[in-house]
């Protein structure tokens, strides 16, 4: 009977701490964008405002931008429900000169 106690006990424990630690995203505030526009980030992101963020949540919004190969850094956090995004965009090709060498 005490074993049985203890498990649902640590389940019970466990299943509150997963739940305490997801909170509800209010907005989402992206930072560092140069060239790439608000909208074209939001439509990557697996979540919007609304949905609960958690660790794994996350980790799938780094994948999902990371996926796009148009940033080299990407840091994730949630302050007072405010989902924040920093972005480092990669370097961009702003021309190409073609030399004629025949």
């Amino acid at each position: 009977m005490k074993k049985i106690l203890i498990k649902i006990s640590l389940i019970l424990g466990l299943s509150l701490s997963s739940i305490a630690q997801s909170a509800p995203i209010k907005s989402i505030e992206i930072l560092g964008l140069n060239a790439i526009s608000r909208g074209t980030v939001l439509s990557y992101l697996p979540v919007e405002a609304g949905d609960d963020y958690n660790k794994k949540t996350s980790a799938q919004i780094i994948r999902a931008l990371y996926k796009t190969h148009f940033f080299k850094d990407i840091e994730v956090s949630q302050a007072d429900q405010v989902l924040k995004i920093k972005l480092q965009e990669n370097p961009h090709i702003k021309y190409v000169e073609l030399l004629n060498y025949s």
